[in-house]
């Protein structure tokens, strides 16, 4: 994963086994599922107009704090059918829109996040 700059907005380039290159583009949505992601791409940080975020489908075991510290649009969130075992407590902090969070079939996670900042979060 690279992160670099395409007319004008943030964009991240993602290598998935070394023969797939996708562009991913602020602002909107964006579409990680099935890429077989192995680590969660922090670089999601600089996407800051991104509204939805799809990362179901993956082989992604972890969440680390402050996941989306720089998505404050941010309303909707697939992470299911991931082997989450791990989710940092500050992962979903601060994300005022947020209004869906995905997380099913992560069963081995030991402690859910603080939701605190998440104030119009209905579907969880």
């Amino acid at each position: 994963m690279t992160l670099g700059s395409r007319g004008g907005g943030a964009a991240l380039r993602f290598h998935c086994r070394g023969l797939v290159m996708a562009w991913v583009e602020d602002p909107g949505k964006r579409d990680l599922n099935y890429n077989e992601l192995q680590e969660f791409p922090i670089a999601i940080r600089m996407l800051g107009r991104l509204q939805e975020l799809g990362f179901h489908n993956n082989n992604i075991r972890a969440i680390p704090e402050k996941a989306f510290m720089g998505n404050p649009l941010l309303q909707t969130i697939h992470f299911y059918d991931n082997p989450i075992q791990f989710v940092g407590r500050s992962a979903f902090q601060y994300l005022p829109k947020l209004h869906t969070l995905s997380l099913n079939g992560a069963t081995d996670i030991q402690e859910f996040p603080d939701l605190k900042g998440t104030t119009s979060l209905e579907i969880l």
